[in-house]
């Protein structure tokens, strides 16, 4: 079911296999070596339809998140579709899915927002410090770009994390370059 990705169907099994086995009580007296065998198996067996039901609950979740990032991605909604994968959680298998996009839309966020960023500076600091913010947060490598470091400490956004500008080198878009 999860290679599929059908999560009702992973929950209905996980569900059945926690109805259906008991839950193993402590034993009072003399216990043969089957049976603690049995026990063991048992308890085993009801830790992994847990976590099969909390993964397929989690997906479930995880779906309906990625359907709003696809959506936004579709229409070009680069700060929706940017907000709507990064809800997503970190072992979601809908990460691994359309992966490219959301680096197409990130750069797409970044660039906007970069631009914003100075436009705003020009007249306001305190209107251009969101926009930086908001590419920090999305790109933590673009700490390493001159200008958004400039924009960054002259408007006094959120500091920079130390190994921010060093954790990723190379790794800064290619689209704040292109609008300075």
């Amino acid at each position: 079911a999860e290679r599929n990705r059908n999560w009702t169907m992973m929950q209905e099994r996980a569900q059945k296999l926690l109805t259906h086995i008991p839950t193993a009580q402590p034993a009072t007296g003399a216990r043969s070596r089957s049976s603690d065998k049995e026990s063991d198996s048992d308890i085993e067996v009801l830790r992994r339809a847990q976590r099969a039901l909390t993964r397929a609950t989690t997906e479930q979740q995880n779906l309906l998140l990625y359907d709003r990032f696809l959506q936004a991605a579709a229409t070009g909604a680069h700060d929706a579709a940017v907000l709507a994968y990064g809800e997503l959680s970190e072992d979601s298998v809908y990460r691994e899915l359309n992966a490219n996009r959301y680096q197409e839309m990130r750069l797409r966020f970044v660039a906007s927002h970069s631009a914003q960023a100075r436009t705003l500076a020009r007249r306001s600091c305190r209107e251009a410090a969101p926009h930086v913010d908001a590419v920090l947060a999305v790109w933590p490598a673009a700490a390493s770009d001159p200008a958004v470091r400039a924009l960054a400490t002259r408007c006094g956004s959120q500091p920079l994390a130390p190994d921010a500008a060093t954790a990723a080198p190379g790794t800064t878009p290619p689209a704040l370059h292109a609008a300075r």
